[in-house]
Parts: structure tokens; sequence; C-alpha cells
């Protein structure tokens, strides 16, 4: 069984942590930077070089970004990084996250909607974490969907909000659903799609955060439907 650190002994492993990316990522922004002025310096590279060189950028980024994101996950699930929560309508919040994401979905060739029958649902939330949140589970599903469309509803039940995001996508085992929001955890259908491992891990503390549930069901070859819980605020709660 392992002992629980201190909050002290987990801010000293952040602050470690820090230090080990600061080191790890000099020599992946040196390569991207090299293979850039390269791609600058010579313009008359054909295309296979270009594609070397753009891959090696691409490959780099990817890793720093790893880093990053593996740094927020800490920082949250640690407590060190505070949320800044005030009232907030996820019915705009997640309106906008859809319309950012319209024009990934077209460039799939996929339907991308959003369907509400509520004009205001008001939640105590962070914007900037929760719109992180919602945009990786809308991400992900057109990520991960080939043919079909991407729905997303937003309900009211009782003093709860209820966020559905559905896709017709590859979908998922039964073994992968047990493993899906752990660190790192990539499905072996989908390595072929960049990606982190990290961003669901992430969006589900976020949601933990906000006294949430993250839920997900899923068939192979059918698709997924993820579903958050979020307690409204008390103003939205007296207009039941």
């Amino acid at each position: 069984m392992t002992e629980e650190l201190t909050p002290q002994q987990e801010l000293e492993n952040i602050k470690n942590n820090l230090a080990n990316i600061v080191h790890d990522t000099k020599n992946p922004l040196a390569v991207i930077a090299q293979n850039a002025n390269i791609l600058l310096r010579y313009t008359q590279l054909n295309e296979d070089k270009k594609v070397h060189y753009l891959q090696a950028i691409q490959r780099n980024a990817d890793f720093l970004l790893n880093l990053v994101e593996d740094l927020d996950f800490q920082r949250l699930k640690s407590g060190q990084l505070q949320l800044q929560f005030a009232p907030l309508d996820v019915v705009d919040l997640t309106r906008q996250v859809v319309n950012n994401l319209n024009s990934l979905a077209e460039q799939k060739s996929l339907g991308l909607t959003f369907d509400t029958s509520d004009q205001t649902l008001i939640i105590n939330g962070d914007k900037n974490h929760l719109t992180r949140a919602i945009n990786n589970l809308v991400n992900n599903a057109i990520k991960y969907t080939a043919d079909g469309q991407v729905r997303v509803i937003l309900s009211r039940r009782r003093h709860k909000a209820f966020l559905y995001i559905s896709d017709t996508g590859m979908g998922l085992s039964e073994e992968q659903l047990g493993k899906l929001f752990e660190r790192f955890y990539r499905a072996d259908s989908a390595r072929h799609i960049p990606g982190t491992g990290l961003g669901l891990a992430i969006t589900k503390e976020i949601i933990k955060l906000h006294q949430g549930e993250i839920k997900v069901t899923s068939t192979v070859g059918k698709g997924s439907t993820f579903t958050v819980c979020l307690p409204l605020a008390m103003e939205s709660q007296s207009e039941f």
C-alpha cells in the first residue's frame, strides 16, 4: 500500500518534474528550430525533403505538448492549479466550442450538431478549464470518427446539467473502456491518430473539480457517447 504524499511533498514533486520538463524541452525545441530554419532558408527543396523536415517538427511538437499536458495533469491532480469559479452559462460555452470545431468536422465531411431546449444553464465553473474539457470531448469525437456524425446535446434534469457527446466512430471494447481515463492510455485501434493520451485524464479531473461526473458507453464499430453531469448554480436551480 502506497503512502499518500503530503501537500509539501506533492509540491516538491511538481517542482522536480518542472525542472525535468525544462531540461527535456531543450532538445525538441532545438530540433524544431533547426528544421524550421532549413525550410525557411532552402525554399527549393523537393517535396520529399520538405515532408521529412515537417515530420520532424511535428514529432517534436507532439513531444512538447505531451510534457505540458502531463504537467497540467499533475498540477490539477495535486490541487496546485487553482480554478477560478464564477457563474457560467454552459449553453453558451458549449455552443462556442461546437462552432469553433465546425471547420474540423467539415474537413472530414462529418455532421456536427448541437441541440438544447434550454436558453441558459448557469453553473459555477472555471470558463477556461471547462472549455478545455468540453473541447477535448468534442474534438476527440471528431478525430476518432471517419464517417457519419457527432451530436452534442445539452439538457437539464432537476438540479443538474447533462451534456452528451455522441459519435458514429470506431467504438471501444469493455476492456478499453476500463482504461480510457487512465493517464497516457491510448487504445490500440487509435494509435495511428495523433494524440498524447492525456486529454481524457485531464478532462475527467476538470469535471471532478467542478463536482461533476463523466461516463462513457460504447459499441465497437458503432460509436461512443460521453455523458458529463454538472451541478447547476443556485440561480438556475430556483428556476426549476
